[in-house]
């Protein structure tokens, strides 16, 4: 039976989230850790006069599993 490699999975999915991302003021960054195998969306920018810095999600593969 084929190994799957969660890195690539999880890369690919996060990739796809972002570029179908459509936020007019705010930017949504990737974070890849790989070494560690840590992945974060970001969600960053201004509305008006407030600051937005948030976290749309946080994955890590840890013991072979995917943890979100």
């Amino acid at each position: 039976m084929e190994r799957l490699n969660y890195k690539e999975i999880v890369q690919k999915i996060l990739e796809n989230h972002v570029k179908n991302s459509f936020h007019s003021q705010t930017e949504v960054k990737l974070i890849f850790d790989t070494e560690r195998d840590r992945y974060q969306v970001l969600n960053l920018g201004w509305q008006d006069l407030t600051r937005i810095f948030g976290c749309i999600i946080y994955i890590e593969i840890k013991d072979g599993k995917i943890w979100i």
